[in-house]
């Protein structure tokens, strides 16, 4: 029976009526990607445990939040990704994400560049003009473009209005290009 009901209407099911083997499933599915991207972003597998559980705490209390409609993955990731980039501003750490490959196959998009990278363009050289976002920045354009949300799914996951989204990626895409040009000199 749990097995075949959707995130969203066992979140539903959740809110009408707490049952914990129905958090248990949510749990089952949802544990390994929320430790992974834990773990992705402070590189350190015993705090990335740590902020799992922290990010599932918050998840049980935070169930009638849940927007009917939204996608429970990208809310439970969202929710993943801003207790981490907490936990590292508490921790006076940098932000330290690794370009993925899909950031790497995205960045035209992102830039907004009308030509393609130079081949000369390595994975460190995007690192690096990663690096010199805010973390606030990075989150939206690894939502849009790694995690491929649409803004409708950022907007729900972020809580913010729609014009919020657009002007924040408008902003993200025009620093990256910026800081990319700003390289290609």
């Amino acid at each position: 029976m749990n097995a075949d009901m959707t995130e969203e209407a066992i979140v539903v099911q959740l809110r009408e009526n707490f049952d914990a083997s129905l958090f248990g499933e949510l749990l089952t599915r949802y544990q390994p990607k929320v430790f992974s991207k834990c773990k992705f972003m402070v590189k350190d597998e015993d705090q990335a445990k740590d902020l799992t559980q922290e990010t599932i705490i918050k998840v049980y209390l935070k169930l009638n939040s849940f927007k009917d409609g939204a996608k429970f993955g990208a809310w439970i990731l969202t929710i993943a990704e801003n207790t981490c980039i907490d936990f590292l501003r508490k921790n006076k750490k940098k932000l330290n994400l690794e370009i993925t490959r899909e950031i790497a196959d995205s960045v035209e998009d992102i830039s907004e560049l009308d030509e393609e990278l130079p081949p000369e363009i390595t994975m460190e050289v995007l690192a690096e003009l990663m690096e010199k976002l805010t973390p606030e920045e990075k989150l939206i354009l690894l939502l849009k473009y790694n995690e491929k949300l649409s803004v409708k799914e950022i907007q729900d996951s972020l809580d913010l209005g729609e014009s919020a989204v657009k002007m924040r990626l408008k902003r993200a895409r025009e620093k990256i290009t910026k800081l990319h040009k700003n390289y290609l000199k």
